[in-house]
């Protein structure tokens, strides 16, 4: 299996795997995962990335709570014309967090 294949493989493990922990409650340990996960796709330049690793790394970020820097990747993303399932939902995630930020 090629790295770029096995590094997003482990990438969204890691963050399947935050997003259990947290549901069970364990806070600290998910956001540890999800920091992994923006570690593992930080190899990946911010401009002119790979579009899937960039999406992996935006969605680690807004499970971090650095929303204002996973709205950025979402914006260049879509502006590039990248069309996907996954981040219509980042993106939905990111209106709906802003909405109870800022009512």
């Amino acid at each position: 299996m090629p790295l770029l294949r096995l590094r997003r493989a482990l990438g969204v493990a890691a963050l399947t795997h935050g997003d259990l922990l947290a549901t069970s409650g364990d806070l600290d340990r998910a956001r540890a995962r999800w920091g992994q996960v923006e570690a593992l796709m930080a190899a990946v330049p911010a401009d002119g990335g790979d579009a899937a690793d960039l999406l992996l790394r935006a969605h680690a970020q807004f499970r971090r709570g650095a929303v204002e820097e996973a709205q950025g990747v979402a914006a260049k993303l879509s502006a590039a014309g990248v069309r996907s399932p996954q981040l219509a939902a980042l993106q939905r995630r990111i209106a709906d967090a802003r909405r109870v930020q800022f009512p």
